[in-house]
């Protein structure tokens, strides 16, 4: 396997079956992307079960591997493809208080996902949700209180993963105190180490400890932690040093969305992806330009 395929393997890009996209031209890019040049996988964004199982049979099939097949479904797959089970948000299922329920809804939501081919959940949110006006995380989050928001995830983790999907918990090391969203601008969270350990890093600790398979890493500053401006998924203190060893979580790291403002407002596509690899990511999620990111890893492989 020649070096731009290894490269292009990292990378997982997206599939959208809204009803402004063009179904066709998604299908044949996605088809180009995976079989010509050997991304390692896509995120699926709306649509319909049928078309979307049939769509990922033929990708499949047609690549003749195995591929990572995700999906942003913190309400179920009804979140995404119509005919699916749309549940309540994080927060009132939190707001229940009932372990069991969020274990049978991580587990119902990973039956429904593989039944179309989706092999990796992106859900639960692990984010202690702190700041009232945060326009981003809100009532995806199951609350404000680290004890309880660890237990949920947990449950959620261990039902998702019983049901045959690898679950996600997101966005390490914790969104939950943020004032900006990440898909316009890069958020700033003041805290220190100690309080990271007592707050933010508790559900995903949590998750880590019931086996967690994948956790998705946040567009987040975290200036006490790095001393400087540096998004956690592109910090190897927060991602190698936190995740990895202090936490010591051994499965996939996913980077969230690369093309979202916090890191394509910055840093062009080539250059993201190259930091976010050498922070210690496993897996580039949709970069702004996959050619692009392929080209600079390739460049940062040969220098």
């Amino acid at each position: 396997m020649d070096l731009s395929r290894k490269i292009a393997g990292l990378i997982m890009t997206a599939y959208s079956d809204r009803a402004w996209d063009d179904r066709n031209a998604q299908r044949e890019r996605v088809l180009r992307e995976v079989v010509e040049t050997g991304v390692g996988g896509y995120c699926i964004f709306g649509g319909e079960i049928e078309r979307t199982r049939a769509l990922n049979e033929e990708v499949v099939g047609a690549s003749g591997r195995s591929l990572l097949i995700a999906s942003d479904l913190e309400r179920g797959l009804g979140q995404q493809l119509d005919g699916g089970t749309v549940f309540p948000s994080q927060m009132a299922l939190g707001a229940t208080g009932s372990h069991e329920l969020v274990r049978a809804v991580g587990w119902a939501t990973a039956r429904e996902a593989r039944s179309v081919g989706i092999n990796l959940v992106f859900a639960p949110v692990a984010d202690v949700m702190t700041e009232p006006n945060n326009p981003i995380i809100g009532v995806r989050a199951f609350g404000g209180d680290a004890p309880d928001v660890a237990a949920l995830t947990e449950a959620f983790v261990r039902g998702c993963q019983s049901g045959g999907a690898a679950a996600t918990v997101k966005h390490f090391p914790g969104h939950g105190d943020t004032t900006i969203d990440s898909h316009v601008g890069l958020p700033f969270v003041s805290v220190d180490r100690a309080t990271l350990g007592a707050r933010e890093l508790v559900p995903f600790r949590a998750a880590v400890d019931a086996g967690v398979r994948a956790v998705m890493t946040g567009h987040i500053a975290f200036p006490r932690l790095t001393g400087d401006n540096t998004a956690a998924t592109l910090s190897p203190g927060i991602v190698q040093g936190i995740l990895r060893s202090d936490l010591g979580f051994e499965g996939v790291i996913v980077t969230d969305a690369l093309l979202m403002g916090a890191i394509a407002g910055l840093h062009e596509p080539g250059e993201a992806a190259v930091l976010a690899l050498e922070a210690g990511a496993d897996v580039l999620l949709m970069p702004a330009d996959v050619e692009a990111a392929v080209a600079g890893v390739a460049g940062a492989v040969g220098s």
